[in-house]
């Protein structure tokens, strides 16, 4: 399909005229009259609300899944917008990720006999002109259209212009990463950040979001991360799952204050539900620190003798990244090819990860605190089937960071242990840290002292320095 004629769009928007259309109409519409039109099953009022709950528009809380009802309802009525709605939902769960569902809608759309959405753009609907500039700098459609950033930076900004906050920050965005070129660096950096001012003005959560990121890296406006918190928290309360990823780390540490792990918890949860890359670790993490800043019983412990390896304390070293979307070289009829890929962050979506997994030596969890072995033959490997120590440790370390899967101290306890067993020092270390807090087992001293004695003992650096820090304690009580 790289043979469509891509100059009939730059016709459609050349002589495009700014007259009324069905997009526009509902974009200045109240939420309750597009309700009650949807209900009545009006097939674009019904995509534009899927699309609503999938921004955050009109004061809305992203629901991907109330987005999902509403979009397959306008596209069994062969709604060109419901299509374009459902190709971007293919891209998130509970549909996607499926590129090739993404593929399917997107084509769909381009491809409509009637020119629906191209006749649409050219009247001026903002909705039709946002679709075109999704289409034409989709990744999954690569294989079939051939990208065009400079045509999708019209569309984008006519759409814009017209009063779309989504458009208005891809747009926003584009410009800021220096995709839409003809305009000084300074001029860039000022009309990017107004086009995501006015996305924050509209209450768009992802224009709070990428606005809040301007503020933490210093990208068109002086670096203020109490400025990028407050944005980054009125993204995160309407449901982005990615600024409640950041936010997760901002209060975790303490990075406009004091650590707050309660609310670094709480986002980071919020974040799992969603999904988000990284959440499931972060969670981890987040809950590490904390025990880390809970030592009461132990008394203080010196600040280089850390009882867990180091934990980046730096937020900026921490942050995911925003989601991305590569854009190949394109080669048009309208404009020249770019002379490399970009990469710019889409302005809605959300970085998606895989489903937690648990590791194939995972233990149900256990909330009891009881010793971790029952009996001997649960710690000593069988003689004939010898069993690597190093992948148990590393298998139990996943399951006490929570990386890919649920945090599982009993899980991690028991494989630490096995490896132990058979002299993995880092294990015994790790081993002597469980029984030293009673994370999956009961709180034991003795324990605590023997495995980190045997860690040491196997040249575990970290183990020798928890050792002195211990044994100091145990001294003073």
């Amino acid at each position: 399909m790289k043979g469509i004629p891509l100059y009939f769009l730059s016709i459609f928007l050349v002589n495009q005229v700014l007259i009324g259309s069905a997009g526009s109409k509902w974009l200045q519409s109240a939420l309750q009259d597009l309700e009650t039109a949807a209900s009545r099953g009006d097939a674009y009022a019904q995509a534009y609300l899927a699309l609503c709950y999938i921004h955050g528009e009109k004061e809305l809380d992203i629901s991907l899944l109330e987005a999902r009802y509403l979009a397959e309802n306008s596209a069994r009525q062969s709604h060109w917008l419901g299509d374009f709605a459902l190709g971007y939902l293919s891209r998130l769960p509970p549909l996607g990720p499926d590129p090739q569902k993404v593929s399917s809608h997107y084509l769909r759309v381009f491809r409509d006999p009637d020119g629906r959405v191209i006749k649409q753009a050219a009247l001026g609907d903002p909705l039709a002109a946002f679709a075109l500039g999704e289409i034409l700098t989709a990744e999954e459609v690569k294989s079939y259209l051939e990208p065009d950033l400079k045509m999708a930076a019209s569309y984008y900004e006519l759409s814009a212009y017209a009063g779309y906050a989504p458009a208005a920050v891809q747009y926003g965005l584009m410009i800021l990463h220096n995709v839409v070129a003809g305009v000084d660096t300074e001029s860039n950096q000022a009309k990017g950040i107004r086009l995501l001012q006015d996305a924050v003005d509209d209450k768009l959560p992802s224009g709070h979001h990428y606005l809040g990121r301007c503020y933490l890296e210093g990208t068109g406006v002086d670096v203020d991360k109490t400025l990028a918190f407050i944005q980054f928290q009125a993204a995160a309360d309407r449901g982005y799952g990615s600024s409640q990823l950041i936010l997760a780390n901002f209060h975790a540490q303490g990075v406009t204050g004091p650590p707050d792990f309660k609310q670094a918890i709480h986002y980071a949860q919020l974040a799992v539900e969603q999904k988000t890359a990284g959440a499931v670790e972060a969670l981890g993490k987040i809950n590490a620190m904390m025990d880390d800043a809970s030592l009461d019983d132990l008394g203080d412990f010196p600040a280089e003798a850390s009882l867990e390896e180091s934990i980046p304390r730096n937020a900026l070293d921490d942050l995911p990244e925003p989601p991305q979307v590569t854009f190949a070289p394109a080669v048009s009829t309208r404009t020249e090819a770019p002379s490399k890929s970009f990469r710019i962050p889409s302005p809605y979506g959300q970085t998606i990860g895989p489903a937690p997994q648990q590791p194939a030596e995972a233990i149900p969890a256990n909330t009891a605190t009881t010793p971790i072995s029952s009996s001997p033959s649960a710690r000593i490997p069988s003689a004939d089937k010898p069993e690597n120590a190093k992948e148990l440790c590393e298998q139990g370390k996943r399951a006490y960071w929570g990386q890919r899967q649920q945090v599982d101290f009993m899980a991690a306890a028991r494989l630490f242990e096995r490896a132990a067993e058979q002299g993995n020092a880092e294990a015994a270390r790790y081993l002597g840290i469980i029984y030293l807090r009673g994370k999956g087992t009961s709180k034991d001293l003795v324990q605590a002292m023997k495995w980190l004695e045997e860690s040491a003992a196997g040249g575990d650096e970290l183990a020798k320095k928890n050792l002195v820090s211990l044994k100091a304690v145990l001294e003073t009580n």
